[in-house]
């Protein structure tokens, strides 16, 4: 075979081949990847679109001061809905065993894709009173105060958040249309991954290979469950010595993938597992299998119920009569699917939820009631009164 008979067969594997997670550390304990690109073209799209927009109406109606700073805010940053395009992220844990307690400690990472300037993030940052954070290859801004900021034109007062937890996080843009959330400790590192000097976190194949199977999958998420272990272990203080082997926790699954998409017909939630050996997934697939009569079960309308719960409840039903399992080796693949029109309906009642939880005026809460004086104490204070006028 001539090579130049080969270069089609290469080029074709160079796009099937899945992009990292650019940005994203290589180790992160559980990954994802959203593309709001993708989403905008399912069928349910323009219902989100609606809600949003029917929101934003009645946030205006309340708050026209904080509707309108939020939207100024939104458009001047590039975080407008129809500005987003990909969110990926990555999450690492690890066991925190400094003050001799086994706390889990997580390490967010967020790349955010959006049509957003550099420039403008900066200014916002220093009119906001952010605290600048060199690191080498650029500056990065405090996250808490950002965020505090960008709350309180959402929702006119960030002091109800816990924004102390994102007191070890930066938040910084390394050109126009990326930002990066990362720890403060690892903001180089996650420099570095973006400019790929540093290798990014590449999802595990069978779970790519399940989304790229997947019609219009726009949302995707991993986990590495032997990293996991170390926080699922009975011994943990065994579980975390440096450079001691990890195994598979209970039950043997090794990693595990969920993707969401759409066909013509039906949302589609499909999961991949991974486990040791072949037997402990085929033992796996058939306990999944034994669930499925006793999620109907539960799952079926009864006599109490109102009509919107005797509703959801049958898609439920229909929902997890839908689950398809496969097993291929030491691999378990889960599909279930949920109608689109279904969804049509739950959508609706969740917006007629939202609409007249907004609408109805905060219940004022009544004074507590002063008990009246017990016959006894009425007769007593006369009896004192009358002394008294003696």
């Amino acid at each position: 075979m001539r090579l130049s008979a080969l270069v089609p067969i290469l080029l074709a594997t160079l796009a099937l081949a899945a992009e990292p997670l650019r940005g994203i550390p290589e180790d992160v304990s559980l990954a994802g990847r959203i593309s709001y690109d993708t989403a905008a073209k399912s069928q349910l799209a323009p219902l989100v679109k609606a809600l949003q927009t029917r929101m934003e109406g009645l946030a205006a109606q309340m708050d026209p001061a904080a509707a309108k700073a939020n939207k100024e805010l939104q458009t001047r940053l590039g975080l407008t809905p129809e500005g987003n395009h990909q969110v990926d992220l990555g999450v690492r844990v690890s066991l925190d065993t400094s003050q001799g307690l086994d706390e889990p400690q997580f390490r967010v990472f967020v790349v955010f894709k959006h049509e957003g300037k550099k420039s403008a993030l900066d200014t916002f940052a220093k009119e906001s009173n952010a605290s600048p954070i060199a690191f080498t290859g650029g500056t990065a801004w405090e996250l808490s105060t950002v965020m505090g900021a960008v709350i309180g034109a959402n929702a006119g007062s960030p002091a109800n958040l816990p924004l102390e937890s994102f007191a070890e996080h930066a938040l910084f843009m390394p050109e126009d249309g990326v930002m990066i959330l990362a720890p403060i400790r690892e903001l180089p590192l996650a420099l570095a991954c973006w400019n790929r000097k540093s290798p990014s976190h590449q999802l595990p194949a069978p779970v790519e290979t399940l989304a790229r199977n997947t019609p219009l999958s726009h949302t995707v998420f991993s986990a590495n469950i032997v990293q996991l272990a170390k926080l699922l272990a009975d011994d943990s203080s065994q579980a975390t010595e440096a450079g001691a082997p990890v195994s598979p926790p209970a039950g043997g699954m090794t990693q595990a993938g969920l993707i969401i998409g759409e066909d013509a017909k039906n949302v589609l939630l499909r999961a991949s597992m991974n486990y040791a050996d072949a037997d402990l997934a085929k033992l796996a697939a058939d306990q999944i299998r034994g669930f499925v009569p006793m999620g109907s079960m539960l799952a079926m309308p009864n006599d109490q119920d109102d009509a919107d719960t005797q509703q959801i409840k049958a898609q439920m039903g229909r929902v997890i009569n839908s689950l398809k399992v496969e097993q291929e080796g030491s691999q378990v693949r889960l599909s279930l699917q949920h109608s689109l029109e279904d969804m049509k309906v739950l959508m609706a009642q969740l917006e007629k939820q939202l609409i007249t939880s907004l609408q109805s005026p905060p219940t004022a809460t009544p004074p507590p009631a002063v008990p009246a004086p017990a016959k006894a104490e009425i007769k007593s204070k006369e009896a004192t009164e009358s002394k008294k006028g003696r």
